[in-house]
């Protein structure tokens, strides 16, 4: 159960490594499992969580809240001089070229201006689940700049973990995350529950109640004789009707296809995204990659005319529901089998 009257734990995300601070002083080192996590892409995240996990009550760490301090190195980040802040559009052109499919940005109010900080959603999300599965909870998430006025440098030692608890609040006041996002899926329901528990409620009892209503209205129409005309039976000779047997048209090896998605959405991940939920089916010829430029309208699909309406099923199994009016198109001359362009949904 966690103790969130505990004294927070401080970790110092490196980009091979992370730091622990414990009672002893000097933190702990625990280096990323090669075959875990590579250049903070995680490759075995259940591998990270339970050599994380050792690691943790190795060093004797009680579970507490948890402040996640980031390291340069494990972010990008750029400066924005000025009083105004940057548009949408300026800083899409950073987000654009980080090399990460899923990404978390924000922007911090600097005492120049304004500064940008992304980071690989997915490797901080690892670490986070990694550190819940251990008992913590996550209460603040703070990039390596902002401790920089306070004296902590690059090499994070138990000075560094000392001036990060005494400062505390400078620490909450810029955190990547907001109380809010610290909660996990299930702390969120829970609230929800919580907060509108009477309404649900009255709802249920409302089902419930229409519900053996509707039995009941069924049960006396069964029960209630009717009285049937009398009818004149007409004898007929019978015909023999032929047994129609269903073919099953063959599965054809979705393995062959070449699929390109075109990203011009403007919202970084979304091609890969899809990519994840086709490569399930058995496509595995999949390019991915962003159009030039935004392109607004609604989602298309191209195929040529060697996909058969079997594998053109599968396909549009998974685009209907994700894109509404989705455009479907063939053109027996396209260099690709499948061609999927994502597009920035207007109202």
């Amino acid at each position: 159960m966690k103790n969130k009257s505990l004294p927070p734990t401080v970790v110092n995300i490196d980009r091979t490594r992370l730091q622990l601070c414990t009672t002893s002083g000097t933190p702990a080192a625990f280096a990323y499992p090669p075959t875990a996590v590579i250049d903070l892409e995680v490759m075995n995240p259940d591998e990270l969580s339970r050599e994380l996990l050792a690691f943790v009550q190795k060093n004797q760490v009680g579970a507490s809240p948890l402040v996640i301090v980031l390291s340069p190195a494990v972010y990008f980040d750029k400066v924005y001089p000025g009083t105004i802040p940057p548009t949408g559009d300026e800083m899409q052109k950073f987000v654009d070229k980080v090399p990460f499919s899923s990404v978390s940005s924000k922007l911090f109010k600097i005492q120049k201006g304004f500064r940008l900080v992304i980071i690989n959603r997915d490797f901080y999300e690892a670490i986070h689940a990694s550190f819940e599965s251990a008992g913590f909870n996550i209460l603040a998430v703070v990039p390596g700049f902002v401790l920089e006025p306070l004296g902590v440098k690059s090499d994070f030692d138990a000075q560094a973990c000392h001036l990060v608890l005494k400062r505390l609040d400078l620490v909450m006041a810029n955190s990547f995350i907001s109380p809010d996002d610290s909660q996990s899926i299930h702390g969120k329901e829970q609230a929800f529950l919580k907060k509108y528990s009477f309404s649900i409620a009255i709802v249920s009892i409302a089902l419930v109640a229409f519900s053996i209503t509707m039995i009941i209205t069924t049960l006396k129409r069964r029960s209630t004789p009717t009285q049937a005309s009398p009818s004149r039976v007409i004898p007929t000779s019978a015909i023999l009707q032929p047994t129609l047997v269903p073919t099953t048209l063959p599965t054809p090896n979705l393995s062959q296809y070449k699929i390109q998605i075109i990203n011009g959405s403007g919202v970084p991940g979304q091609a890969s995204s899809l990519e994840s939920q086709l490569r399930p089916l058995g496509f595995t010829q999949i390019t991915t990659g962003n159009a030039p430029t935004q392109i607004t309208g609604k989602a298309q699909v191209t195929f040529s005319s060697a996909v058969p309406p079997t594998a053109r099923e599968q396909v549009l199994g998974i685009l209907n529901p994700l894109y509404p009016g989705l455009g479907i198109k063939e053109d027996p001359q396209a260099k690709f089998d499948i061609v999927i362009t994502l597009a920035k949904t207007t109202p």
